[in-house]
């Protein structure tokens, strides 16, 4: 039995998220709880894992693993293996430095003889260390190199390894629990192996419940595994999974055997369920009367959802990063691009200004879940408070805004509440209206450098379509208001959404060129079309032109497969990513659009947008 007389919770995010900064959702959580009372131990598994793996001790049993096992080797992988003294030598160092604790070695590393250099480095095509500041320079460098282990790894003993998820593959729409239990039943790779390691130094003493957050289908092996380690070495906790894959894929479980790893599976926002499963524990709260809470009952699955009102986004309490190694993320520089960086950048910590979003609309988006529904927000004061208090208590004075959209006056007030606290930060938001130039000013003024957003179908029919509630007109001045304060920018594309043409793919590009080449937009990427069961799309196919097909078997339940009704443009993809890649890097800005597809495709049609835009630019 958990220790009833005690109020300790421990939270665990599992392999992999982001090994840059805290993912937020236990930080998040733990603040809630510690402002009811109860004592909270955070274990960042994610990264201490890939830190064990990226060390000296974990490469000498990469290379070995590799030696022994019965492949047929690339020449790269080749050359790779013949070069591992130099890996295993140099990796602890680079580590350190990516840790912000070798500062020095950035001089070492841009000589491009300190390094081995596999197949990443290919990509540099003469690169010259002067093209931009030295210490970036080094940890881009730094980072191809963890990126060819990475590759080594994939490619050879740890097929499912990858920077940021692990085994996904088992977590797709398509796969049956079979394929889960088979994969958590196979012996142990070096990944588990270590992960073993890193849960066997954590303290799980006096505990009442362990909660392990699932974020992306990349997490859910290692949270699996995870719950399976704790069972077997700590049998009389209670384990509880939650988080945004459970809340997106899993609201139709039905198969039982998901238990066999986790006591409790909670969905949407875990405060309020967590709360209420501690008070079960303890005796306090019958289970009959638990919030959003899945559990095997006689051999069968059950959810339980007493009525309750969520707590509001203003009692959740600061978030609180107590216990989480800080000074221990890594960068992981993959793209020279100053926007991009940010996603991989070390040294700040997430908020947030609001619950869901104020718009809650795009027909793409999973309007219907509570994440994005429930549109609560915060007073900017009071974010100001929780800003400061973390920047007192760890030292961190740079923050990431994990939210959906941030709003608008929120922003204004929080930015009226830390000018001159020496403050940095960046965030989502929606490019409308809102952001007038004046607060474009404010913001810049309080520490904001950089804001991501939505362009999506970055054309005006599909922007309709999309049902975005705002013109593509009034996205590029906002963006223009931002870029005029110095303030980068990073935009979300959608390609291929149902019913979009060719043409209007082009006519996209040709304005995200613009954009680009006019200053306005510092970072973009295409994502191409997802069709969700939460999403306004699959609610309204009959207008949209397509017919959903429900998938056969599988335990998770959200992206599913289409047939439309209309020629899908997907094959426009790599041309679509190669465009923008390029203009991220300053490439490419006065070619011709059409010249990125070896398909014919037409030229893109004027509409007036990046004219004006233009104009507006060379006042």
């Amino acid at each position: 039995m958990p220790n009833r007389r005690t109020k300790n919770v421990i939270l665990i995010t599992p392999p992999f998220t982001q090994l840059n900064a805290p993912y937020a959702a236990t930080p998040f959580l733990a603040g809630t709880l510690v402002s009811k009372g109860y004592n909270v131990r955070q274990y960042d598994a994610s990264l201490e894992t890939a830190l064990r793996f990226f060390s000296r001790d974990g490469l000498t049993r990469l290379f070995s693993a590799i030696d022994d096992a019965d492949l047929k080797l690339t020449r790269p992988v080749k050359r790779m293996c013949a070069e591992r003294d130099q890996y295993i030598g140099t990796i602890d160092t680079v580590i350190a430095f990516l840790q912000g604790k070798n500062p020095i070695l950035a001089q070492r590393i841009i000589t491009r003889d300190f390094l081995p250099e596999g197949p990443r480095f290919n990509r540099l095509n003469g690169h010259d260390a002067h093209d931009y500041r030295i210490t970036e320079t080094a940890e881009h460098y730094a980072a191809l190199y963890i990126d060819d282990i990475h590759d080594l790894a994939r490619a050879t003993v740890i097929p499912g390894f990858g920077l940021g998820r692990y085994q996904e593959h088992i977590a797709g729409n398509s796969a049956p629990f079979d394929a889960v239990a088979r994969e958590l039943a196979a012996p142990a790779d070096i990944i588990t192996r270590l992960l073993h390691e890193t849960l066997a130094a954590y303290d799980f003493s006096n505990a009442s419940l362990v909660g392990i957050t699932v974020p992306f289908p990349g997490c859910l092996a290692g949270a699996l595994r995870t719950a399976k380690w704790i069972k077997r070495h700590h049998p009389e906790l209670p384990v509880v999974l939650g988080g945004g894959y459970v809340n997106t894929e899993l609201r139709s479980l039905t198969d039982s055997r998901i238990f066999s790893f986790a006591d409790y599976i909670t969905l949407d926002d875990g405060d309020l369920p967590i709360l209420s499963l501690l008070e079960h524990i303890t005796g306090k709260r019958s289970r009959e009367k638990l919030l959003r809470t899945y559990l095997k009952d006689r051999g069968s699955v059950r959810f339980i959802n007493a009525p309750a009102k969520d707590i509001h986004v203003s009692k959740l309490g600061t978030p609180c990063y107590d216990g989480l190694p800080l000074d221990r993320y890594i960068t992981l520089a993959e793209s020279e691009n100053p926007m991009f960086r940010l996603w991989s950048t070390r040294g700040y910590v997430k908020l947030r200004a609001a619950h869901g979003c104020y718009w809650r609309r795009c027909a793409f988006c999973d309007t219907s879940l509570d994440y994005i529904a429930r549109y609560e927000p915060l007073a900017g004061t009071a974010l100001a408070e929780q800003a400061t208090a973390i920047a007192h208590h760890h030292g961190v004075r740079a923050f990431h805004f994990a939210d959906e959209a941030m709003p608008a006056n929120v922003v204004r007030a929080f930015s009226r509440s830390v000018s001159g606290e020496g403050l940095s930060w960046w965030g989502n938001i929606r490019f409308d209206r809102t952001f007038t130039p004046e607060l474009c000013r404010e913001m810049k003024h309080a520490g904001c450098i950089a804001v991501s957003g939505g362009l999506e179908g970055a054309e005006k029919n599909l922007l309709a379509a999309m049902n975005k509630g705002t013109t593509l007109s009034e996205m590029t001045r906002t963006l223009k208001n931002f870029a005029d304060v110095g303030i980068m920018t990073h935009a979300y594309l959608i390609y291929d959404f149902p019913g979009a043409t060719v043409q209007q793919t082009m006519n996209a590009l040709e304005t995200v060129r613009g954009l680009f080449a006019d200053g306005v937009l510092t970072s973009a990427y295409w994502h191409r079309f997802s069709l969700t069961v939460h999403s306004g799309v699959f609610r309204e196919q009959q207008r949209y032109g397509i017919t959903a097909t429900a998938p056969t078997h599988g335990f998770a339940k959200n992206d599913i497969s289409y047939t439309s009704a209309h020629e899908s443009v997907a094959w426009m993809g790599r041309g679509l990513s190669t465009a923008v890649y390029n203009y991220m890097n300053g490439a490419g800005l006065s070619m011709d659009v059409h010249e990125w597809f070896t398909q014919h495709v037409p030229r893109p049609k004027p509409h007036g947008i990046i004219r004006k835009t233009r104009s507006r630019s060379s006042r």
